[in-house]
């Protein structure tokens, strides 16, 4: 593929891909609000009995509260591993091996912005989905999609690719070094 021409498949993954980020971004975003309105102070909304519920918590630290009140180093970090995700996105090849990687890493963009967004808005991430009888911390959409991503990514890499499917990442011009 030209450096500087993508297939029509490749511009179709992308605008999927797009829409995808922003609908996931859009979910949060007015599962959020609803929170914030109808949640914040007052208490939680069931959902399914004795087993979830949405609740509002402020998260001013990173994954499960760790570097709290660090939301500028949160954010910068957000912001460091935002592009490498994206250039891979770019990067990625448009065959069908792909496409399932291509997705995750829609979601995994869709879930920074998101706390991202957040962040920048209020100054904390706000987590809201509770596993009632679980002992796991309150979290929010954007972290689900982050979650699900990685984990999909890590399986494609462990069980599915192999090192010659990965070789769009080199940014050397020749693919194979000589092995001395």
């Amino acid at each position: 593929m030209n450096k500087n021409k993508y297939s029509l498949r490749k511009k179709i993954l992308l605008t999927v891909d797009l829409f995808i980020i922003a609908g996931l971004y859009l979910a949060d975003f007015f599962v959020e609000k609803f929170v914030i309105e109808n949640l914040k102070g007052k208490g939680s909304y069931i959902i399914i009995e004795n087993v979830l519920q949405l609740t509002y918590k402020e998260n001013s630290g990173g994954l499960f509260g760790f570097l709290n009140n660090q939301q500028l180093f949160i954010m910068f970090i957000c912001l460091i591993l935002f592009f490498p995700v994206f250039i891979i996105l770019i990067r990625l090849p448009d065959g069908k091996k792909y496409t399932i990687a291509n997705f995750m890493l829609s979601f995994i963009l869709a879930g920074s912005a998101g706390n991202f967004i957040d962040r920048a808005k209020y100054k904390h991430a706000v987590d809201y989905i509770y596993f009632i009888n679980v002992d796991f911390p309150v979290f929010n959409l954007s972290d689900l999609y982050i979650t699900i991503g990685c984990l999909v990514i890590l399986i494609l890499l462990v069980f599915y690719y192999k090192e010659i499917d990965l070789v769009f990442m080199n940014f050397k011009k020749a693919y194979f070094r000589e092995i001395k």
